[in-house]
């Protein structure tokens, strides 16, 4: 997804969005990953993920996945998002897991909130 600096004690976050996106939008887990120190990961099981804007269905049917289920749902204007807790300030590489399927949506935005601003990613 790119490298961001992130600060310690503020509102970090990375959010997974479905507006505009063209299918399944899958939030299963996010892993930052510092030039300095050990990585920090966070599964949708994990207190750092909240959902917004409505109901997420909870899935084991698609093998490759992070932690015990994943994360969907289709449409509307929907949020995942993991909240990290940064201890040491710096630049992060930041990776997001979902499953693989043809259902998947091809074009949901990550929007990636840094220490520099927010920056929003498309992914597929």
């Amino acid at each position: 997804m790119g490298t961001f600096t992130f600060a310690a004690g503020q509102s970090n976050s990375i959010a997974i969005k479905t507006d505009r996106a063209d299918g399944y939008v899958i939030a299963d887990a996010i892993r930052l990953v510092p030039h300095v120190a050990t990585s920090i990961e966070m599964d949708n099981l994990d207190p750092t993920f909240t959902t917004q804007g409505g109901s997420w269905g909870s899935s084991k049917s698609v093998a490759g996945y992070v932690g015990s289920d994943y994360q969907y749902v289709s449409g509307g204007n929907k949020t995942a998002s993991f909240t990290p807790t940064i201890l040491v300030p710096g630049e992060y590489e930041v990776f997001a897991n979902w499953t693989s399927a043809t259902s998947r949506a091809t074009n949901a935005p990550v929007e990636i909130v840094h220490a520099g601003g927010t920056t929003v990613v498309p992914v597929d």
